[in-house]
């Protein structure tokens, strides 16, 4: 059985690559990249005129929930939906600041509601973090 270790550079991006394999009539390689971003959960966690009733949201004509997030610079990583009666949604991104803002819309993508404000947030990577919204009955037009 032969070992065998390959040591790789990627100077252009300054990303070290260290690759190890063991091979025992194959070549299998196992390869790793210390750089890459860990990923976290954030999970937006809402509630329409201070329940989680999901007639409330057939009441209002919202359908989806739609959660816009943006980086510090303020430029849009992405908008995320899901149903409004689903009252939860959680978001994969990596570790970094965030800000994001909530709306409601319609079965038309129209809005129903002022934006609600999301505090601007840290995921540290590899962790979770549970952000509670309101939608109060005021929000809605």
């Amino acid at each position: 059985m032969r070992n065998r270790i390959f040591f790789a550079a990627a100077a252009a991006t300054g990303i070290g690559l260290l690759a190890t394999g063991c091979t025992a009539g194959n070549d299998d390689v196992v390869v790793v990249s210390p750089n890459a971003p860990l990923a976290s959960t954030l999970t937006v966690d809402w509630t329409v005129d201070g329940t989680k009733d999901p007639s409330t949201c057939r009441l209002s004509g919202a359908n989806v929930i739609e959660i816009s997030v943006e980086d510090r610079a303020g430029n849009e990583v992405g908008a995320f939906q899901q149903t409004c009666e689903a009252f939860a949604t959680s978001i994969t991104l990596n570790a970094g600041s965030y800000a994001a803002y909530a709306v409601m819309l319609d079965v038309n993508g129209q809005t129903r509601t002022t934006e609600i404000a999301i505090s601007p947030f840290t995921l540290r990577g590899n962790d979770e973090l549970v952000i509670p919204i309101e939608f109060p009955a005021d929000s809605f037009f």
